[in-house]
């Protein structure tokens, strides 16, 4: 009797494990990246978000130079905690 129910036990924990993964690898990967910039000091503790960064470039003759305007984001991790 045990024997019949071992393989969907089996079964049903792989599907767990992998569910488990799915859900909770987006939270370690915001942990472990606040880990890593919170060691970092300088330049290194200062990420860029190109996704929310954004440039237009905008000219209203040929002979008249091109005009850039960009935003920028970064975000400053470094402590000043002395």
């Amino acid at each position: 009797m045990l024997k019949e129910f071992q393989p969907k036990i089996a079964r049903q924990m792989i599907v767990l494990f992998f569910i488990t993964i799915f859900f909770l690898a987006p939270a370690i990967n915001s942990v472990m990246k606040q880990v890593y910039y919170s060691w970092q000091s300088g330049i290194a503790a200062v990420e860029y978000y190109p996704e929310e960064s954004r440039c237009s470039i905008s000219r209203e003759s040929e002979n008249v130079p091109a005009k850039l305007n960009c935003q920028f984001t970064f975000e400053n991790h470094q402590s000043y905690e002395g």
